[in-house]
């Protein structure tokens, strides 16, 4: 195994061969860590710590881990100002302790991230949720300029210490599986193709309609069969299960 080394931008791409021309497959945010596998010229082959996927990524997009505590970035954004340049850092970034953030050549003074929450995880983790609606869908993404579905999910239940892996396929194996009429908000629904595999996934609200990224982050209804989109008046996911991750 090669070094471990962190994302040094608001967020970069990863892409399933060494090309920026490849299919992004997903990303890492800033402060995400990685172990190296692999070096093709300005490209590494990583395999991240968070939830062990791997893919390639432009070195200029990391620099070597530095041993430090870190905490989360909550809200869906965070914007930082230091009188000379803006920096956006997206829900689920990795800042180190303390008040001063190191942004290249620049720093930045952060806000308190304590998590001081007033609210039940599950009513939060809705709260955030709703506050992504609009974000455009993006395969690969995990931040709110751009997701997919288990990208979302992901991310949402990264800010609330609950470690998810990448995919829906893989995020059916979490948590119990609970009947329909048991669902709460921030339960998981998943959906499957007509030949059984796990293709989508989305977050329950618990009054029969479901936030998920498909087109964009939106909420549409939610029953025993699936996801019924009002505007397409026609069902798009078959509802496969239910589970409970908090």
């Amino acid at each position: 195994m090669g070094a471990v080394i962190r994302c040094c931008v608001s967020w970069a791409p990863l892409r399933r061969q060494a090309d920026s021309r490849s299919e992004m497959i997903s990303a890492m945010l800033f402060g995400e860590r990685a172990q190296v596998l692999e070096q093709s010229g300005d490209w590494l082959k990583l395999e991240t710590l968070f939830d062990r996927y791997q893919g390639w990524i432009n070195s200029l997009q990391t620099e070597k881990q530095e041993d430090q505590v870190l905490f989360v970035v909550l809200r869906e954004a965070l914007h930082l100002n230091n009188g000379r340049h803006q920096l956006y850092l997206p829900a689920g970034s990795e800042v180190p302790e303390g008040r001063m953030l190191h942004y290249g050549e620049e720093q930045y003074l952060l806000p308190d991230l304590a998590h001081t929450p007033m609210m039940s995880v599950r009513s939060q983790l809705l709260s955030e949720a709703r506050s992504w609606i609009g974000a455009p869908y993006l395969w690969g993404g995990r931040t709110i300029w751009g997701c997919d579905c288990s990208g979302f999910v992901q991310v949402l239940a990264k800010i609330h210490d609950i470690t998810l892996p990448r995919d829906a396929s893989q995020q059916i194996t979490y948590g119990q599986e609970i009947a329909f009429e048991q669902q709460h908000p921030g339960d998981l629904a998943f959906f499957s193709n007509e030949q059984g595999a796990i293709t989508h996934v989305g977050i329950c609200t618990g009054g029969h309609t479901l936030i998920h990224a498909s087109g964009e982050v939106r909420e549409d209804m939610l029953d025993e069969r699936g996801i019924f989109h009002e505007g397409l008046n026609r069902y798009t996911h078959r509802l496969h299960s239910i589970r409970s991750i908090i």
